[in-house]
């Protein structure tokens, strides 16, 4: 054993209290009045009671999440079959709805899309269509070389797979060519039940 090194589990050894120093030396003590004060705050007070005067943790509010999803708590999300999985990608649905989001920024079409999709569960309907557009364009890229790769159609299949959007969606595919193709998705939500 080393000299260096505590003799028992609760003490520190030479170079811990060296650390320690150095890391307090600047600090400067609590004034008297300060002292007085948080300990006559503490006096006769339980750790329980102090939690109860705390305020209320405060979660964030989505406030385009319809009301009836607030009670519905899957463990399991839900998947499609893949008969209807395929009527799906071949685009057999009918389309019950459309938002196309061309000439939105990105704040813009996310606020719509959430805005949109809840609105069409609250309205049962099952299969929409939104259009993101293919977003190429050699005019708009930072080198001229690369053509640029749509906003909106990369950020418009994360966004349908996130909260609160995933909570009623069951499945997102990119849309048949007579639909967009891969400028537009198929969109198919649960049963709002």
């Amino acid at each position: 054993m080393s000299m260096d090194e505590p003799k028992d589990k609760n003490s520190l050894s030479k170079e811990d209290l060296e650390l320690w120093e150095s890391h307090v030396r600047d600090m400067a003590d609590l004034p008297e009045s300060e002292k007085e004060d948080f300990e006559t705050l503490l006096e006769g007070q339980e750790i329980e009671d102090i939690e109860k005067e705390l305020p209320p943790f405060e979660k964030k509010k989505i406030v385009s999440q319809p009301p009836s999803l607030k009670d519905k708590k899957n463990s399991e999300p839900a998947q499609l079959d893949k008969r209807t999985a395929e009527k799906l990608r071949k685009g057999q649905f009918p389309i019950e709805a459309r938002l196309d989001l061309h000439g939105l920024n990105k704040t813009q079409a996310h606020e719509k899309l959430v805005r949109f999709i809840t609105s069409c569960y609250a309205q049962e309907l099952r299969c929409v269509l939104v259009i993101t557009g293919k977003g190429i364009s050699n005019s708009t890229s930072e080198d001229w070389l690369v053509p640029s790769k749509g906003v909106l159609k990369e950020n418009v299949p994360y966004w349908l797979s996130e909260a609160p959007l995933n909570e009623i969606i069951l499945k997102h595919v990119f849309a048949q060519p007579k639909d967009g193709g891969s400028g537009a998705l198929y969109v198919y939500l649960k049963r709002n039940r």
